[in-house]
């Protein structure tokens, strides 16, 4: 299915908080949450040539994020933004395109930068990309005002994932649903290029 082939790849990472703020105490010193964003740079190439590699590409991308942004009595938001870029594809295989996190099962791991109903691999690109991602989590802000559901301590999700490729255009999901400590139960729907793609459940536990 897929040409064999060596890589050699070399991947670098730098991130940026904004604000540093810690306390210091008698047994050292520990930083506190920032209430900024944190920003990442990201760098990818494949090294033809070295121990045999086939490879030879280089792709660049930036990620801004920051969870649990407190929004007083309706909850807290959290928010990954990510941007990238092939610098060059002289030589590359399918495994070393960019690849996003898709769901097309009705259990998924819980993650700030994965989508509900993307295809695997449908929409993995050697080009240019733009990746969005928000959730807001109400925190019980509704059903606090309902007795019979008060007692179930359940929170409310709303969220938003997008993705734009120049081959794809845009791609949407919009969901909603119920958080109770690691369990989350939500319901959504999916757009391409502004027309229905999928929709449904989807599950979520953790430890």
């Amino acid at each position: 299915m897929f040409p064999e082939n060596q890589a050699f790849k070399i991947k670098f990472r730098a991130s940026y908080a904004f604000n540093n703020d810690y306390a210091t105490y008698p047994s050292g010193k520990y930083y506190r949450p920032s209430k900024y964003p944190l920003l990442g740079l990201n760098y990818e190439s494949g090294l033809k040539g070295i121990f045999g590699s086939d490879v030879n590409y280089s792709r660049i991308s930036l990620d801004l994020t920051k969870s649990d942004i407190k929004l007083g009595l309706i909850g807290s938001s959290t928010f990954w933004l990510g941007a990238g870029k092939f610098l060059n594809t002289n030589n590359l295989y399918f495994a070393d395109y960019k690849h996003f996190i898709g769901t097309q099962t009705l259990g998924y791991t819980a993650r700030v930068n994965s989508f509900l109903y993307l295809e695997y691999y449908n929409f993995s690109t050697t080009d240019q990309y733009l990746e969005g991602h928000f959730e807001h989590n109400f925190s019980g802000f509704l059903f606090n005002k309902l007795p019979l559901l008060r007692k179930l301590k359940l929170n409310e999700l709303a969220g938003f994932n997008y993705l734009g490729t120049p081959a794809t255009k845009t791609y949407s999901e919009f969901y909603f649903g119920i958080k109770y400590l690691n369990f989350r139960a939500l319901y959504g729907w999916s757009y391409l290029n502004g027309k229905k793609a999928d929709f449904g459940f989807r599950i979520a536990t953790g430890l």
